[in-house]
């Protein structure tokens, strides 16, 4: 054994086949393998790769949050860290040319050094992370006014929690928060590959919408939650405006960690770094966990980037 993270062997769910293919189709991303002599896999590099305006990046596929180098297990146990950086050296080596590299990884596959050593540049981004023995015992844990939250929700609105909730109320949840948050309107683009998404993760057991719905049994609040053999993972979710109030999308998220329970994982909020949604997030007390953002750039990119940005600031864009 080597003393690196066991985890880093686990495939995660944002790397398998099935869920790239749904949220990227087959043209747009791509893997680079490392096999030994007898053609086992021993290391794997899933993003994705685009040319635009003769510029080529790499980066994260549609809907994928974290990625990073897969290393077989067995790889992990019997072979020294010198063998797995010269793995992760040789994953570098087979990328394709590019200008600009983005990508995130998975906060279990936390060693860059590799990347280091090849000139990349690091940056800390946090997601939380909760699990605890019992629901009683997270529940305790919580802050006294999510608690008041989740008070009112339960016991003055009388919410109550629905698994498997049809993908158009997740939808609709979703178009409510962005325009309440000035982002915009959920395009067709956009649509397209969460409804892939949720069917694809249905037929392979591996997310489901929750909803929290009043009395009348109309849908206040939704979560799209995904899940691999370790993690459930909080990938969308979101509040109408009217029911802001009612502790809708505090009771979301808290039957969100308990399904994460009661299916004996981590449940993994997916960040956030925006200060009021970790604010909400801090509220459940979860353990901030960091995690790496990988990037390159060449200079062809930066000057690119430095004559955009100089065109938006004279257009006043």
């Amino acid at each position: 054994m080597n003393g690196m993270n066991q985890e880093n062997s686990q495939q995660i769910v944002f790397e398998e086949d099935f869920y790239l293919n749904a949220t990227a189709g087959n043209e747009r991303w791509n893997e680079v393998s490392i096999l030994d002599e007898r053609g086992i896999v021993e290391a794997r590099f899933v993003f994705s790769y685009q040319e635009k305006l003769g510029l080529r990046t790499i980066g994260m596929p549609p809907l994928v949050p974290v990625l990073g180098p897969w290393i077989n297990p067995q790889v992990i146990e019997s072979k020294s860290h010198d063998y797995i950086y010269e793995l992760v050296s040789k994953i570098i080596a087979k990328l394709p040319r590019f200008d600009h590299f983005d990508q995130s990884f998975h906060h279990s596959r936390s060693d860059w050094l590799a990347w280091y050593w090849a000139g990349f540049e690091q940056t800390s981004y946090y997601t939380h992370l909760l699990t605890r023995e019992t629901t009683a015992s997270l529940f305790d844990s919580l802050r006294e006014n999510t608690k008041r939250s989740l008070d009112k929700a339960q016991r003055k609105n009388s919410l109550t929690c629905q698994i498997g909730v049809p993908f158009p109320e997740l939808f609709s949840v979703l178009e409510n928060s962005y325009a309440r948050q000035h982002l915009g309107n959920l395009s067709k683009m956009e649509m397209e590959p969460l409804t892939r998404l949720h069917q694809a993760l249905i037929q392979n057991n591996r997310g489901t919408i929750l909803g929290i719905t009043n009395p009348k049994g109309q849908v206040l609040a939704a979560t799209l939650l995904v899940w691999d053999s370790s993690f459930v993972y909080y990938l969308r979710g979101g509040v109408n405006s009217s029911s802001i109030n009612t502790g809708a999308g505090t009771m979301a998220i808290w039957e969100s960690i308990k399904f994460a329970h009661n299916m004996h994982r981590v449940f993994d909020f997916e960040g956030s770094m925006v200060k009021s949604i970790n604010h909400f997030f801090r509220g459940f007390r979860p353990i901030p966990t960091p995690y790496s953002r990988i990037s390159h750039s060449t200079s062809k990119y930066r000057l690119h980037r430095r004559a955009s940005n100089l065109s938006r600031h004279f257009l006043g864009i």
